[in-house]
């Protein structure tokens, strides 16, 4: 498509970070320490949020915002 810009994935090592707010397009394309995080808010496919609650071991506080994407 014309005048779309293509956002390549970011993996990001930031061993101490401890909280995250990701929004819809961050949180397609970053990816995280996520087992080191205490705090996530997140809005993200439900597809898109079972590897990362998995890696998630030391959360504290969660806030997730999830949709169908049609991909189940």
């Amino acid at each position: 498509m014309p005048g779309t810009k293509t956002i390549p994935p970011l993996s990001l090592d930031v061993p101490f970070l401890r909280i995250a707010v990701l929004k819809q397009t961050a949180a397609a394309y970053v990816t995280l320490s996520w087992r080191n995080l205490a705090s996530l808010t997140i809005d993200i496919p439900m597809t898109g949020i079972y590897s990362i609650l998995r890696q998630a071991t030391q959360l504290i506080y969660c806030f997730l915002h999830l949709w169908d994407d049609g991909q189940a």
